[in-house]
């Protein structure tokens, strides 16, 4: 079952987005320049402990960042992963969000790839209701980003949802996708690194 998402983070983010569709804070002078060129990096991950020294509010700078059409898909991309470096109920409700409701195909997919990868190991259940549900859209790339964040899911029940998938599924890509993140929880098990 999925725990309840607090109210606050879920008004915040639809604040957020709407703001980012009125242009109200679409003036990328309301993002820390630092924070920017964090995200401008290439072969560069920076550690949340490394974002926090950009800024004070992380999720929601990150937030902002990602919803901000003025900015580039790269950086908003960039800026909905490191969400997951950050493990909370508000990070995992923006995550949710944007894989449900942004408009932008990149963005639902690294926001759905994200929150699966990024609470694995902290919410395993809630990744795998949420990997069910969204396992049913039409979107192949949708169901592409599931199941590729499902091989860091430290469950049998991962196995199970994976197999159910590989019946399932009718796009030769995807089925091809199930059987490497398959392959490849096998070989973590065989190495002992889940």
């Amino acid at each position: 079952m999925i725990k309840t998402i607090h109210f606050r983070p879920v008004l915040l983010g639809l604040v957020a987005l709407l703001m980012s569709s009125t242009g109200w804070a679409n003036t990328t002078e309301r993002h820390s320049s630092k924070l920017r060129q964090m995200l401008r990096g290439i072969d560069v991950v920076p550690s949340a402990s490394q974002i926090l020294q950009v800024v004070s509010e992380p999720v929601d700078a990150l937030f902002l960042v990602a919803t901000d059409r003025t900015v580039s898909l790269y950086e908003r991309r960039r800026a909905v992963s490191f969400l997951a470096s950050f493990p909370t109920e508000q990070s995992a409700a923006y995550l949710t969000m944007l894989a449900t409701l942004s408009v932008e195909k990149p963005i639902r997919w690294i926001a759905t790839y994200s929150y699966c990868r990024g609470w694995a190991r902290h919410t395993p259940d809630h990744v795998l209701a949420f990997a069910s549900w969204m396992l049913r859209s039409p979107a192949a790339e949708e169901r592409e980003a599931v199941l590729m964040g499902l091989r860091y899911v430290p469950t049998d029940q991962a196995d199970t949802l994976l197999k159910e998938q590989h019946q399932r599924e009718q796009t030769p890509r995807i089925r091809g996708v199930i059987d490497r993140v398959m392959k490849a929880r096998k070989n973590a098990r065989r190495l002992n690194k889940p």
